[in-house]
């Protein structure tokens, strides 16, 4: 921990030199915002707010209970004390930061409806003709018909939606540049333990989910997470008799957690 009391030294292990495509701030960021009408082209830089070290992951604790009395007349009392329970879970660092990067529009907006009267269809060789675009066996299945006249009582007029082309990407277009505030959450290891550090990271990323909410969406996409939780191990821990780095990488990737390998 003491090696990020240097603010190069945390620049670092989010854009390390070597990774000229910044994939490992990237994943960071996709791991808190899925993207689903942008596409994050280049990273400009990461704003590094705040750093704390050993940072208690909290959570309240709900006890429900009631109390009855009989005598000398019937009354019953419901209390509800909410408490914080001790933390369980520590991020060993936790950074603040906000990341600029430019953006490309995959979808755009919807540019007009046309419809279509489908009462002189006289057949579904002849829908699925004029309809090539609809996969009309699973059109039928999902509308629960069986024949042409079914098909033509539940959907008399066909809608057809169409959205215009996204904008092309400008680099140097002000409108490609995104700022995203992103907590990052770090455990470190000097061993390569992959199933206990697997399961802390997890564990401490649900209790952070549970204790501090965060907004469902934005301008783009959803909010997955409040946070995102990174592992680092101790490069030296990594021999021939051991999973490689890319190994590692992937496992702890598929589980939405950033795996890094820094020197002491």
């Amino acid at each position: 921990m003491v090696k990020y009391l240097t603010p190069g030294n945390v620049s670092g292990l989010l854009m390390p030199a070597g990774d000229a495509t910044h994939a490992r701030l990237k994943s960071l960021l996709t791991a808190v915002y899925e993207m689903q009408y942008l596409q994050i082209m280049s990273v400009d830089n990461v704003n590094v707010l705040d750093t704390q070290f050993q940072v208690p992951i909290q959570r309240d604790t709900e006890i429900r209970g009631s109390l009855e009395k009989l005598l000398p007349s019937s009354e019953r009392t419901l209390g509800t004390l909410t408490m914080t329970a001790e933390p369980n879970c520590w991020a060993d660092m936790q950074l603040t930061t906000r990341v600029a990067v430019r953006v490309a529009i995959t979808e755009a907006a919807l540019e007009k409806v046309t419809t279509t009267d489908l009462s002189d269809i006289t057949s579904l060789a002849d829908f699925q003709s004029r309809f090539d675009f609809i996969d009309l066996q699973d059109f039928m299945a999902f509308a629960n018909v069986s024949t042409l006249q079914q098909l033509k009582a539940e959907f008399p007029r066909l809608f057809q939606l169409q959205f215009a082309q996204p904008p092309p990407y400008v680099a140097t277009d002000p409108a490609a540049l995104r700022s995203y505030p992103l907590t990052i959450n770090a455990l470190f290891t000097s061993t390569l333990d992959l199933v206990d550090m697997l399961r802390s990271a997890k564990s401490c990323r649900r209790a952070s989910e549970r204790s501090r909410p965060h907004l469902n969406g934005f301008d783009g996409g959803d909010v997955r997470a409040g946070s995102a939780w990174m592992v680092v191990f101790d490069q030296t821990a990594v021999t021939v008799q051991t999973p490689s780095m890319t190994e590692i990488t992937s496992l702890f990737a598929g589980e939405e957690v950033v795996a890094v390998f820094e020197t002491a």
